[in-house]
Parts: structure tokens; C-alpha cells; sequence
């Protein structure tokens, strides 16, 4: 179960709905949060907090889901929705925080050889080559309304209907990170990075050595070699044998594969599979993630209105150094 924070997040959101500063005790215990619950703008008094967010259903006091908040007793606790943590970060993905306007980050793609040269001897010019990559703001948004009854009568109300849009936005912000497309104001994830390597099925532990030994020919001196795979492809690798009848599988008990660690998530479809050095993904934001609150919009009807916006990118250093695998069954 998930504990209240220790902060009064609805006087917070209270003295949005009604235009006020937030009150100065609870602006320096939200400036004190380091788990992206809530954080403020610049570290100024706002007039907006500043999260994720993602919410399923509208809540409202006589609801038969925002009911459930309300009682004659304090409840302190509540159980989250269930979803996707960030598994690419969990792989070794670098995190950046973008000081302003477009990102750039210089790539060498070739460092160059050194040589071995006899006395009075000049080595060979051996230059490097660098490029560029460019990340630029994606807006990923949520909006939800809540009526302020329900605020008003739930002492958890606020606290949980922030973890539920937090939550949600990172959701697919990791889903992006890894298959994105690129259009329609989408980062371009790993699966579609147009140097990425293809493989289809998993049929054995020879193909699944290959997949290795693609990344690594590559790359051999990475720390964060790994895969990200969906739940229905790891049962599939617990139960392939490495050869007849050995007992030994694909993936073992402390689900490892080949030596390397392995991370589920539902985000990629249940016959795909993505290995490589996750440190070459770098995941970009700009600012705090932002939610403003609205209780003017539909005040006649008592509604408060949520929408959160994060500003964020994701960027693959290098795709030849990762193998996209499809179709396995």
C-alpha cells in the first residue's frame, strides 16, 4: 500500500482552486520532495504545483468509484493503479535536464586509431568523427476532472489523484522511449530507429546468441547490455530449453539471459523483445512536470478541472548497437 505523503498536497490544491499562493509551510515541504510528487516552479511560490499525470476515470464523490473515498472514517491509505514503472531507466538509460530551448548532445562516431611509431617518426592523422544529436520538447498531457466535494470530504483525494496522473505519464513517456514513432509529436523510440537491428522469432539459443553477439561486436566494453521484453516472451524463454532436454533454459531463475538481466513491461506487444546498452538512450526533460488546476471553468457544476503537461524527448546515441526481435513464439 502506498502511504499519504507527508505534505498537505489539498490545502496546496485547495489554494489553487481559489487563486491563492500556496500556503508557505506547504510550499517548503514541496520543495523538499525529491520523488517528483510535486515540485514547485524555479522554487517560487506558484500559483500551479508542478507533476505528471494520467487518470483513467473521472472522480466524483457520488460516484461509484469516487465513493469508494469517502467514508466516516480517515483513510490514510490507497492502492495505486497498477502500471508500468519506468523500465527503460531501470536498464541504464541516462537521464538529462535540458537548461533551455533545444537539446544538443555531440556524439563521436569514430574516435580515430592510435598508432605505434618509431623515434622521429609522426603517427598517422587520425581524426575523429562527431556528430550532433538534437532532442527538442514533446508535450505529454493528461487532463481530469474532479469535483471539489470530493476533495472536500476525502482526506486522500488530492494525494491520490496526483500518484494516478504522475504515474500515467511516465507510463508512456517509457513507451515512447522505446517505440515511438517519431511523427505526430512522438519521440522516435528504439524499435524504430532507423539503424536498429531486425531479428525475427526465438526459436533457440543460437538466436538468441546471435542477438548477443550483434551488440556486442559493436559494443563490447558496455556495462548495460540488457533486455526489455514483454511478460508473454519471458514465459516463452523460461520454458526454451538451451539445447534437448538439458534443463538448462534461456532464461533462468533470476531471469537472466546469457548473463545479462532482463525487464518486463507491457508497453512493447507480447511477441516483442529489445536488447542492447540502454545507457545509449538518453532521456531528456525540460522543467518540472506541470499541473494546473481549475476550478473556474465549471464552477456552476462544482468541478475542478487537472490537466498536467511534461515537456520531454528520448534520443538513441547509437541504434546499430541494438536488435529489435518480433514475432516470438
Amino acid at each position: 500500500m502506498t502511504a499519504a505523503p507527508i505534505f498537505e498536497l489539498r490545502d496546496a490544491i485547495s489554494a489553487a482552486l481559489k487563486r491563492e499562493k500556496i500556503p508557505e509551510r506547504e510550499a517548503k515541504q514541496l520543495q523538499r520532495e525529491e520523488d517528483e510528487h510535486v515540485l514547485l516552479d524555479g522554487g517560487e511560490m506558484a500559483r500551479g504545483l508542478y507533476l505528471p499525470d494520467r487518470v483513467v476515470r473521472d472522480l466524483t464523490a457520488g460516484s461509484a468509484t469516487g465513493a469508494y473515498l469517502v467514508s466516516g472514517n480517515d483513510i490514510t491509505d490507497w492502492l495505486p493503479a497498477l502500471r508500468n514503472s519506468s523500465t527503460v531507466t531501470r536498464a541504464g538509460a541516462r537521464v538529462f535536464q535540458a537548461p533551455g530551448g533545444n537539446f544538443r548532445l555531440p556524439v563521436v562516431d569514430d574516435g580515430g586509431v592510435a598508432y605505434i611509431v618509431t623515434e622521429g617518426v609522426a603517427p598517422t592523422d587520425a581524426d575523429a568523427v562527431i556528430r550532433e544529436l538534437s532532442a527538442s520538447p514533446k508535450i505529454f498531457s493528461k487532463f481530469q476532472d474532479a469535483t471539489k466535494a470530493l476533495v472536500a470530504q476525502s482526506p486522500v483525494a488530492a494525494e491520490m489523484l496526483v500518484a494516478n496522473l504522475v504515474g500515467a505519464v511516465i507510463e508512456l513517456y517509457d513507451a515512447m522511449a522505446l517505440k515511438g514513432s517519431g511523427a505526430a509529436g512522438q519521440p522516435l523510440g528504439v524499435a524504430n530507429h532507423p539503424d536498429v537491428n531486425t531479428a525475427v522469432n526465438l526459436t533457440s539459443w543460437a538466436d538468441v546468441c546471435a542477438v548477443h553477439e550483434t551488440s556486442e561486436l559493436a559494443h563490447a566494453g558496455s556495462s548495460t547490455f540488457g533486455w526489455i521484453m514483454h511478460p508473454t516472451v519471458a514465459k516463452l524463454l523460461r520454458q526454451l530449453d538451451k539445447g534437448t532436454d538439458t534443463g538448462r533454459f534461456v532464461m533462468d531463475e533470476n531471469n537472466r539471459i546469457g548473463g545479462y538481466p532482463t525487464f518486463l513491461t507491457t508497453a512493447l506487444d507480447s511477441d516483442e523483445a529489445i536488447f542492447g546498452p540502454w545507457a545509449e538512450v538518453c532521456l531528456v526533460r525540460w522543467g518540472k512536470i506541470d499541473l494546473l488546476v481549475n476550478g473556474f471553468s465549471q464552477s456552476k457544476a462544482g468541478v475542478a478541472e487537472f490537466s498536467v503537461f511534461m515537456y520531454a524527448d528520448a534520443m538513441v546515441r547509437r541504434g546499430e548497437l541494438f536488435t529489435y526481435v518480433d514475432q516470438i513464439a
